[in-house]
């Protein structure tokens, strides 16, 4: 039987025995290399350790830690946490510092990338954090942008994320969130397509039809915030990415193609 090497119990993850945003970086950077340890582990020089299991354990306790002080402290919500950054934990917080989303590469993937998510927000002056199960086989996705639209009624959020399947085959779009009665809305229908209102707008691409641009990651979707428009561009059935451009503009109701 293969051993799993023993990590700290997820009842030992207390809130309280960190007390503000530095040590609390200094607990999460703790279990959050523990997950790029296992993820290089020899496993072929030892054969009775599960560096699998070791692996998706290490996560589980990255995420339970996370969450626990993303609800528990409400400066995490502004802080930098540049040491955790720095070491591949992407983190984005929307202008009006409501929102704010922690990504990770769980390294418990392939060629095909298997990402989490944590989702910070506030409301009534509260902070609160959860996470969002996709479909089952769902790889997850890593967010590089918030934007924001604010209406009279909602302020609602476009989160840019990323997947990756393949050295080849990626996948990018934008998902819709809002705050509500202090949760979290991740299934508002605002983008009109022509087989309905939907929560995302997306497309799968050949990565090395855009390989040759410079910035990483590379960006294919672009939001203007001043007249609320969302651009994406057209891709080929073979994943080849065009230079046509599809933009959706918000009529007030709904992002509606006027391009």
């Amino acid at each position: 039987m293969r051993l799993l090497i023993w990590l700290p119990l997820l009842c030992w993850l207390n809130p309280l025995h960190a007390q503000n945003p530095v040590s609390i970086e200094q607990e999460l950077r703790s279990y959050f290399e523990k997950i790029d340890y296992w993820a290089h582990f020899n496993d072929s020089a030892h054969p009775d350790i599960s560096k699998f299991d070791s692996l998706e354990a290490a996560n589980q306790v990255f995420r339970s830690s996370l969450l626990a002080h993303t609800a528990a402290y409400p400066a995490t919500m502004s802080y930098d946490f540049k040491e955790l950054e720095a070491l591949g934990l992407r983190i984005r917080t929307s202008l009006d510092r409501q929102f704010r989303i922690y990504s990770w590469d769980t390294h418990t993937g392939g060629t095909a990338h298997v990402y989490e998510a944590v989702f910070q927000y506030k409301s009534d002056n509260k902070v609160y954090s959860k996470t969002i199960h996709g479909p089952e086989g769902d790889f997850g996705r890593w967010y590089s942008n918030i934007y924001q639209l604010k209406t009279e009624q909602h302020t609602y959020y476009l989160g840019l994320y990323h997947a990756v399947f393949s050295g080849k085959d990626h996948y990018q779009g934008v998902k819709l969130f809002t705050i509500e009665n202090s949760t979290l809305k991740d299934k508002v229908r605002l983008f009109k397509t022509r087989t309905g209102v939907k929560n995302e707008l997306g497309f799968s691409f050949n990565f090395f039809s855009v390989a040759n641009r410079s910035e990483r990651p590379v960006k294919l979707i672009y939001y203007e915030e001043d007249e609320q428009k969302l651009s994406l561009p057209e891709v080929m059935q073979d994943g080849k990415v065009t230079k046509k451009i599809m933009v959706y503009q918000f009529d007030g109701e709904n992002f509606v193609q006027i391009q």
